[in-house]
């Protein structure tokens, strides 16, 4: 049986027989990347150009899931794509187990695909393949998008059994800003570390980012009722927001598995129970004409005056700045949260700058966040962050004079699941 989890095999011609080929596959391998998907390309995945044979091995592979085949008038030149490439993915498709064909047709009518691929009795339905027209001659960034967002909404259909349903199991998320070989056999799987190097990325990306996960999250909300989500991996605090603000608590259970001190687990959400816990809360108020709010979370370390460093050097003047810490101070050598602990943490951050800017008289409040504190802990602070008009994000770079940096700015409040 096909694995429905696995990765999808990218056929296209290479370059230079197309100009442009390697470019390609390249984008629909980021689009398709990017919106949780793994793929297979020649290019990533093995040395120099495939031998017939090791592209039969991996087609006949049960643990590919699905291919997208993107059809030029170059491939017709191809008897690699043609007799193997394109046989093995149909043989694939026709064993009705679940394996999935996407076919891009790029520059011309789905009737000249069968022409293209000389399959004239394998293709002559066209109709029952998840296809695509591309109008002009080349695949741009937008149009490999178009082509994964359909891909990714009939994975997760095939991952329901093609019904819209409420699973019995959450959908297995893996969230990654850096490289990791862990728990990539999952129902989603964004890697973004290629946009990260080390905790630093532009602004742009953090939009690519932002725009993919929402995708997602629209394609998760249109295919399952009552979506729950179990989401592990190894990404920045940053990142951890924005996941928890898209796959927001209004329309999605979220649990996170948090790695604790010595290597085992934990799920954190916001359904664990309140713990003792003793927390510390401190307002200073600021600019009155101001709607910035400054929440400041030192779990794991004092970040005030790398806070206020920061906030001078950006010239922000916040009407008020909310900082949560331990009673005791951060967490010291050996020391942990439980997931009820975590689940009181990120409830009393909310509940401070909700309350504040109620008591502040604030209609609007953007709000700037900086934390220090575990991973599953920031993915709560943005499961609950979707009420807030501007939401600022703040990375701390220790290879920095700053400390602190402005990464990222979007609107919660805006996002909309149709």
């Amino acid at each position: 049986m096909t694995d429905s989890n696995g990765r999808y095999f990218i056929s296209y011609r290479r370059s230079p027989c197309r100009f442009n080929g390697d470019q390609e596959g390249a984008l629909m391998r980021d689009a398709l990347s990017d919106r949780g998907i793994n793929t297979w390309r020649d290019l990533d995945d093995l040395n120099g150009n495939p031998t017939e044979e090791q592209l039969r091995d991996v087609l006949r592979s049960s643990s590919l899931a699905g291919a997208v085949m993107l059809v030029s008038e170059e491939v017709k030149t191809s008897e690699m794509i043609k007799n193997v490439e394109v046989t093995q993915i149909l043989k694939r498709y026709e064993k009705n187990d679940g394996f999935a064909v996407h076919i891009v047709a790029i520059g011309m009518n789905y009737d000249e695909v069968t022409r293209i691929l000389d399959q004239p009795r394998r293709l002559q339905d066209l109709s029952k393949f998840n296809m695509t027209k591309i109008s002009k001659n080349e695949l741009t960034r937008e149009g490999a998008i178009r082509v994964a967002n359909k891909v990714s909404k009939n994975r997760l259909r095939l991952l329901n059994g093609n019904n819209v349903t409420n699973r019995s199991t959450p959908l297995q998320v893996g969230l990654f800003s850096r490289s990791s070989t862990v728990a990539r056999n999952l129902d989603l799987c964004f890697d973004f570390s290629k946009y990260f190097d080390g905790r630093r990325t532009n602004i742009e990306s953090y939009e690519t980012i932002q725009s993919a996960l929402l995708d997602v999250a629209k394609h998760v909300a249109s295919t399952t009722t009552d979506p729950k989500i179990l989401g592990q991996g190894l990404a920045s605090l940053p990142l951890g927001i924005l996941f928890g603000v898209v796959f927001s608590k209004f329309r999605f259970d979220l649990t996170w598995i948090q790695t604790l001190r010595g290597g085992s687990s934990e799920p954190w959400s916001l359904s664990a129970k309140n713990s003792d816990i003793a927390l510390s809360s401190r307002c200073v108020l600021g600019e009155l004409s101001s709607k910035d709010i400054v929440l400041a979370v030192a779990i794991s370390a004092d970040i005030e005056a790398a806070v206020k460093n920061c906030i001078d050097y950006i010239s922000l003047k916040p009407r008020a700045t909310m900082a949560v810490s331990l009673e005791n101070g951060p967490l010291k050598a050996g020391e942990s949260l439980t997931a009820s602990d975590g689940v009181t943490i990120a409830r009393r951050c909310i509940d401070e700058i909700r309350k504040l800017k109620d008591e502040l008289g604030l209609s609007e409040a953007n709000v700037h966040v900086f934390v220090s504190a575990p991973l599953a802990l920031a993915v709560m602070l943005g499961h609950q962050l979707n009420t807030f008009s501007d939401c600022y994000l703040y990375e701390h770079m220790p290879d920095s004079s700053l400390v602190y940096e402005q990464v990222f700015c979007f609107q919660p409040s805006n996002y909309n699941y149709h």
